[in-house]
């Protein structure tokens, strides 16, 4: 969303522009769960394409608190999840939608198929908004494809990027 809302705002600075996964539009046919007060076992089965799998194995590991590492990492987390809520949440309110027409630089979107938090309809919504844009759907990934299908989004990416 925020790289969204600088191409918008500022389109001479940006030339080209990747979203993956991005938030900040809203369809009331397929609300966005208020992902901001879910536990990581609400969440995790919502953004990755196997819940049993090992991404999900690793999001759902549970830090060691005795540990200075592990102290750090839950205050990082919280702090991550804190700032993204400032910006993004809620996310009907922020009135993306109005200004998307405004990106004029090639725009690459990248979604998962299996995203259960934020629906790849959402990909159609951004390429209808944004004029010449491209959505590439990756199977075996929801919303982290660049976590569960890091060779196909780095290709993906790379391939849009390097093109003209």
């Amino acid at each position: 969303m925020v790289a969204a809302e600088i191409a918008a705002t500022f389109p001479r600075r940006v030339s080209k522009l990747v979203l993956i996964s991005a938030v900040g539009l809203w369809r009331d046919d397929a609300p966005v769960p208020n992902y901001m007060v879910m536990t990581p076992q609400e969440l995790v089965p919502l953004v990755v394409a196997d819940p049993n799998g090992p991404v999900a194995a690793t999001l759902l590991q549970e830090p060691d608190l005795e540990s200075e590492a592990g102290q750090t990492a839950v205050l990082q987390a919280t702090w991550s999840l804190a700032c993204t809520g400032k910006f993004v949440w809620p996310i009907p309110d922020r009135g993306l939608a109005k200004r998307l027409h405004r990106i004029t630089a090639p725009t690459l979107i990248v979604w998962g198929h299996q995203d259960r938090l934020v629906t790849s309809v959402y990909a159609d919504e951004f390429q209808r908004a944004i004029a010449g844009s491209r959505v590439e759907v990756l199977e075996g990934a929801a919303h982290m494809p660049q976590l569960e299908q890091p060779e196909r989004t780095l290709a993906a990416v790379t391939e849009f990027l390097g093109g003209s």
